[in-house]
């Protein structure tokens, strides 16, 4: 078994608040549909073998469902009490393109992600400005690698 990757908060800030945001979207769902328990203990996230899951949560259709925030995946994934699912992936960038070309400027396409950080630039100055250096070429904006 390979040893886990390093998580640096100064290099990993990005990824940590997206895994966060994610895991306050599945809480709040959870808040949302579940009768409340003592101290907010139904709303704790659960570990498991993939990554984090809210409980098995009424849907109001006789259904049942839980979320997981798949961290193998890279995807949030709902599943249902019926056998049917969904997923959202974190790292496909034709299903992020989908997802986010009505509430951002520009996505550029630097293939699935896998594993490897993906490379943010902030494009609000006069200057691009590499805000965290990972895949993807950096030449297109007059920036070299490295």
């Amino acid at each position: 078994m390979s040893d886990w990757p390093v998580l640096d908060p100064a290099r990993d800030h990005e990824t940590l608040s997206i895994l966060h945001l994610a895991a306050q979207m599945l809480g709040k769902i959870r808040v949302a549909h579940a009768p409340w328990t003592n101290h907010g203990w139904h709303v704790a996230l659960q570990p498991n073998a993939r990554g984090l899951s809210i409980l098995p949560t009424a849907s109001g259709d006789g259904r049942t469902f839980t979320l997981t925030l798949d961290l193998c995946r890279h995807a949030i994934v709902l599943w249902a009490s019926d056998e049917s699912r969904e997923e959202l992936p974190l790292n496909d960038p034709w299903e992020i393109r989908a997802r986010l070309e009505h509430q951002v400027e520009l996505v550029l396409d630097g293939g699935a992600c896998g594993l490897e950080m993906s490379t943010v630039i902030d494009m609000t100055g006069d200057t691009p400005e590499v805000i965290r250096e990972g895949k993807g070429s950096l030449q297109p904006f007059g920036i070299s690698n490295g």
